[in-house]
């Protein structure tokens, strides 16, 4: 019977301090009782997790907990008249709030920050703590030169939506930003950094929240990295492969489809642009053209070694040998002076 006592009395107490604190209350009037001041809102970046980093399309999904501290001088009240009620909880549509958004959102709607169905905590100083916590979705300029090794900075702008600096003004907040991050398998988070600076002809502020991420190149490294270097040890066996065992076209061709598949499967990972691009992309096409001509080189030998082939051909390579044994036997003259070819040894004198 005492606890419900004591239960109904502080229910008593809260109910008359609400009534007390929002009987004037108005959530469409910044909170301030000198018009001239602005109300300065701190604000503390906490990163949770890195959803996703896609570069062909160069957005950022990452999950972020926003931490809004301002004063506000129209909800305070003496702890001593109401139990040592010292903070309340309350919906943060009933309170004005500040209004912001960020800036680099790839949507418009989804980067205004609203109160929605938030709570907020509110102390007898007239303290006021927000916390906002969503995945947004923002753009990352991405630089994929050094793909798979590379390092991307991308940002999260918070700025303010209609209010201008002399009435809300944004600030840093001067605890060291916090890191909740949920270890990722493809991102590691090497710098987290927070920068404050004015916007829009200095009429408004915007905090910057900086994350600098380095990629895991392990997986990359297997699929693609590796299947190349292999390719690369198949090329020069092409020439190895005698013209009579039918497979001196079709070995290169083979190769030359694996490349295409290659440069295929990078380009759904990097994106449509022309300013940075990939050293490995580079790589694979110019790999990509020498097999090109492997292949043609292939089909040329072939068709001049075939007796069904054009005789032109034939007559080239004939000639090509000529000149080649020619050039040979004038080199061996000009080390052996006054000596006969009889005169050398077979392998001095002949190719």
């Amino acid at each position: 019977m005492r606890l419900i006592g004591m239960s109904a009395c502080t229910d008593t107490v809260i109910n008359s301090l609400y009534k007390k604190i929002f009987e004037n209350y108005n959530p469409d009037v910044r909170p301030i009782i000198n018009a001239s001041a602005a109300v300065h809102v701190e604000t503390l970046f906490a990163l949770q997790a890195i959803r996703k980093l896609e570069a062909s399309s160069e957005t950022l999904a990452a999950t972020v907990l926003f931490q809004l501290i301002w004063k506000d001088d129209l909800l305070i009240w003496n702890k001593t008249e109401y139990d040592e009620i010292e903070h309340i909880t309350i919906p943060a549509k009933r309170i004005w709030v500040p209004d912001l958004y960020i800036e680099n959102s790839m949507s418009i709607q989804s980067g205004i920050i609203t109160p929605e169905d938030y709570r907020l905590s509110v102390y007898s100083n007239g303290t006021v703590i927000w916390y906002v916590g969503r995945t947004t979705e923002t753009r990352c300029k991405m630089n994929l030169g050094n793909f798979p090794f590379d390092t991307q900075i991308c940002s999260i702008s918070l700025v303010q939506w209609a209010s201008k600096v002399w009435e809300v003004k944004i600030l840093k907040a001067d605890t060291p930003e916090q890191i909740l991050f949920e270890a990722s398998g493809t991102w590691e988070v090497m710098q987290f950094l927070t920068t404050e600076e004015f916007a829009y002809d200095y009429q408004q502020q915007r905090i910057t929240l900086r994350i600098t991420l380095s990629r895991y190149p392990l997986f990359y490294v297997l699929t693609i990295i590796l299947p190349i270097c292999l390719l690369v040890v198949l090329n020069p066996v092409v020439f190895l492969v005698p013209a009579e065992s039918g497979e001196k076209i079709s070995l290169p061709v083979s190769i030359l489809l694996a490349y295409s598949v290659i440069l295929s499967a990078l380009s759904e990972l990097l994106p449509e642009v022309s300013e940075n691009i990939s050293i490995l992309g580079v790589y694979v096409c110019t790999m990509l053209c020498l097999k090109v001509v492997s292949v043609v080189a292939s089909v040329f030998f072939c068709v001049a070694l075939s007796p069904y082939g054009n005789s032109t051909y034939r007559r080239c390579l004939l000639l090509a040998g000529k000149n080649r044994k020619a050039w040979h036997q004038i080199e061996m003259r000009k080390a052996y002076p006054g000596r006969t070819c009889p005169e050398l040894s077979i392998g001095q004198c002949s190719i």
